[in-house]
Order: C-alpha cells, then sequence, then structure tokens
C-alpha cells in the first residue's frame, strides 16, 4: 500500500479506501521452454480498518507447480469479507457452485486459446445464460 501511494503510482490515500483487491503481476519463466510471461503472482483483498487497510491474501501463485495456492473454494470463502458481502447481497445462494462454474468457463478460454473479447465473450456469456444476474 506504501508504494501505490508514493510518486511513481500516486494513488491518494481516498482511492486506496475504495480499493478492494491488489492484483500482483510479475515476469516469471514458464515451463514451456522458459519463456519469460507476465503471470498474476497473487491476489490480495484490502480490508478497511480504523486503523487503516489489513490486507489478506487469497491466492498465491506457485511457479514450481504453475497453479495457485490455496485451490480451495472454500479456503478463499473463508477469508474473504469481500466475497460474503458480495454473494448476500447479489442473491448467490451456493457460492462454492456459482464459482466452480465461472472456473470450469475460464479453463474453456484457455483450452481453447480464446484471447480475443469476442471469443472470450462468446464462452464466458454461457454463464449468464444460464440464467445466473
Amino acid at each position: 500500500m506504501i508504494r501505490l501511494g508514493g510518486d511513481e503510482m500516486g494513488i491518494t490515500k481516498t482511492q486506496q479506501a475504495s480499493m478492494n483487491y491488489l492484483l500482483n503481476v510479475q515476469k516469471v519463466k514458464t515451463k514451456d521452454g522458459g519463456r519469460i510471461r507476465r503471470k498474476a503472482s497473487s491476489l490480495t483483498e484490502v480490508i478497511a480498518e480504523s486503523s487503516g487497510p489489513r490486507l489478506c491474501e487469497l491466492f498465491r501463485y506457485d511457479p514450481g507447480s504453475e497453479s495457485f495456492e490455496p485451490n480451495g473454494i472454500e479456503d478463499v470463502m473463508n477469508n474473504s469479507r469481500c466475497l460474503d458481502y458480495a454473494t448476500r447481497f447479489l442473491g448467490i445462494p451456493d457460492v462454492a457452485e456459482d464459482m466452480q462454474r465461472r472456473i470450469v468457463l475460464l479453463q474453456e478460454c484457455v483450452d481453447k486459446k480464446a484471447y480475443g473479447i469476442d471469443q472470450i465473450f462468446g464462452i464466458i456469456s454461457k454463464y449468464y445464460q444460464a440464467g445466473v444476474p
């Protein structure tokens, strides 16, 4: 959070207070020939508290297995305040099931190498066509 408010990024404390998540992206070597790629290395929730923001890491990228930890949706649900609030606000009865459906669609994007907006929209629109708000 200190780096965000520095001269480089210039994000004010007021702007920082409205942040819910921080996505950290880093350059990593991939196993497919050791190419350098940018990958999300962590997703951290920013929780506003009277003493200042508290950071709660939800996911971390493991370059050895090229996967994110924790792998369980339940762990994320237990650690995330925003997710709990959002599911109640949006009326999603089974968060784990909803997230699993989203994971399947995102995996389909990866499997089909859907990189363009139209390709991704075509796949993700299945989620909304299933009657999910």
